[in-house]
């Protein structure tokens, strides 16, 4: 997959210009990624012995093309055909602008961003806190309006179905912990920022950004299959780096401790012992939300947590998953995975995970991609690793 990198105004998601990203990296997760690499610096005259003092100016100068607060970077993929022509267009994802400083050499410069989702922790809550509805849609709408007051990031309506409580109605703290607060309430809710390209030929002209909700997390419909050969086999288009069961986060009881302290702390306690009564290790687990200071947001908190600590398997507890990590060959995917989505993973089995006693496949389950990591040498990007959730 060919990459291009493109200079975005961040406020509207207008196309300011292409630029040129070299030895980068980038991921995107639901709670938002990062960037960081080398752009490079082709600032000199055609005859190539004179400094292009325009050119500095539409790089790196006032309104400039990598001006950090003002600039995000979006990366997009061409999947090639045969002869080079362009078969498909992808957006691999946007990140604002950070920092830019010094690069490697003196032709580059290196430059560092972040994803959407994570700019409600710049933003503090700056006013009383007054909902028009106790429905967690209909609040964390509000918190993320708030969070974006002078972008262009459509924040659809939306309600959750569930009403929850607040401890944040004052002047404190930043608007990601109050989202936060929100997201960590049982039944739980998830939101992220959904970049969609819009193209004029061969360019990408505008980034539109759009607020995706999910309860009790984010879910999208996908036919993809990603299948890892068998030892010594040429079939499948991934390999499977980890996965599994995971003890360490396991607990049957959560205790959680909010504000106060001595007999004024508040306490939660949530617990389910039924896979103790099958033979599990008991194991409880102790965790510290000292900014929270109302005992039915704990409560919610301490039962979201538990969820979290035991899986789910035929519609009962079992230890949490241990995310799978894959990597996948970019040219043998029909799209690119984008958050939430719920493709198919497929092994027949090796060593490390031997088929089931009646010969069926080692591993035959949804995944949910939670983070996607790309990275890429100049301009060619050849595999892309996904973590699961």
């Amino acid at each position: 997959m060919r990459i291009r990198a493109w200079s975005v105004r961040a406020y509207d998601g207008e196309v300011a210009g292409e630029i040129q990203l070299l030895n980068w990296r980038a991921s995107e997760g639901i709670n938002g990624g990062n960037l960081s690499g080398d752009v490079s610096l082709d600032l000199t005259t055609r005859d190539g012995r004179n400094v292009d003092y325009g050119a500095c100016r539409r790089l790196v100068g006032r309104h400039g093309l990598l001006q950090v607060g003002f600039r995000s970077i979006a990366l997009t993929g061409e999947w090639l055909n045969p002869n080079g022509s362009v078969r498909e267009r992808a957006l691999l994802g946007e990140w604002v602008l950070s920092n830019v400083k010094p690069g490697t050499s003196s032709t580059t410069v290196k430059v560092e961003g972040f994803q959407w989702a994570e700019y409600p922790r710049f933003m503090l809550i700056t006013d009383k806190l007054v909902f028009s509805s106790r429905d967690a849609g209909s609040v964390l709408t509000q918190l993320l309006r708030m969070a974006y007051p002078s972008i262009r990031i459509s924040i659809p309506a939306w309600t959750a179905g569930h009403s929850i409580g607040m401890d944040r109605e004052s002047v404190s703290g930043q608007v990601a912990d109050a989202l936060q607060e929100v997201c960590e309430q049982d039944p739980t809710v998830e939101w992220t920022i959904d970049t969609t390209p819009v193209w004029t030929g061969d360019a990408l002209k505008q980034v539109r950004r759009t607020a995706r909700y999910g309860k009790p997390e984010l879910r999208r419909t996908n036919n993809t299959v990603f299948e890892a050969p068998e030892p010594g086999g040429r079939q499948g288009n991934c390999e499977i780096e980890g996965g599994g069961e995971n003890f360490r986060d396991y607990a049957h009881t959560i205790f959680m401790l909010g504000s106060g302290e001595g007999s004024r702390q508040l306490v939660a306690k949530a617990s389910d012992s039924r896979l103790g009564q099958v033979g599990y290790i008991p194991s409880t687990r102790a965790l510290s939300r000292p900014d929270v200071n109302r005992q039915a947001t704990l409560d919610a908190q301490a039962r979201a947590e538990l969820r979290r600590s035991q899986g789910t398997r035929d519609g009962q507890p079992s230890l949490p998953a241990d995310p799978f990590t894959i990597t996948t060959a970019v040219d043998m995917l029909p799209t690119l995975p984008r958050l939430g989505d719920r493709p198919r993973l497929l092994h027949r089995g090796s060593w490390g995970f031997p088929p089931t006693p009646g010969g069926g496949p080692a591993i035959d389950q949804q995944i949910r991609v939670g983070e996607v990591e790309y990275s890429a040498h100049d301009s060619i990007m050849e595999t892309i690793k996904i973590k699961a959730v």
